[in-house]
């Protein structure tokens, strides 16, 4: 009886310390989310991996995996956005008379698969001018949000700093 406790307590135990995360397998949720000039840099949770665009030279992929808690942070905040209403293009329509645009501009790149849902969408944001619509703001807030998360990551902070810049 003595030996039988003792199995179970070590195979329970050693359930515990393994659990470093959801599988991929078991998630109902991922994200490849591509964004800056080009959308070179990228946090892909479907392979676990960060590149960072380095500018002059070049890109820089490593090995960054977002523990259960911060999927779950990015997916209620897709969630509360209503994310997957937004259109797979989509295109800021703004009733302003002038409209200022910058060169070079952020483009966003998500694809998000939400259980059984895959949803992706292409965001070119070449406006400056500030825009009022709730879509915009919410989009921007969310990637910015998204943005955080990744630059917390200690892998992230070790990388090297991007070098030059785009004109």
């Amino acid at each position: 009886m003595k030996k039988i406790s003792a199995i179970l307590i070590l195979f329970s135990l050693g359930l515990n310390c393994n659990k470093q995360g959801t599988s991929l397998a078991e998630r109902s949720f991922n994200i490849d989310f591509k964004y800056g000039v080009g959308a070179l840099n990228e946090m892909n949770t479907f392979d676990n991996q960060f590149t960072k665009d380095l500018i002059l030279d070049g890109t820089i992929t490593v090995a960054l995996v977002l523990s259960d808690n911060e999927l779950a942070e990015i997916e209620n905040k897709l969630l509360q956005i209503v994310f997957f209403s937004y259109p797979d293009t989509f295109i800021v329509q703004t009733s302003c008379a002038v409209v200022s645009y910058i060169e070079p501009h952020q483009t966003y790149i998500f694809m998000v698969e939400h259980e059984s849902a895959f949803k992706q969408l292409f965001w070119s944001d070449a406006i400056v001018t500030t825009v009022e619509d709730p879509k915009v703001v919410q989009l921007r807030e969310a990637i910015a949000f998204i943005k955080a998360i990744i630059q917390a990551k200690p892998e992230y902070q070790k990388l090297p700093a991007a070098s030059g810049g785009y004109l």
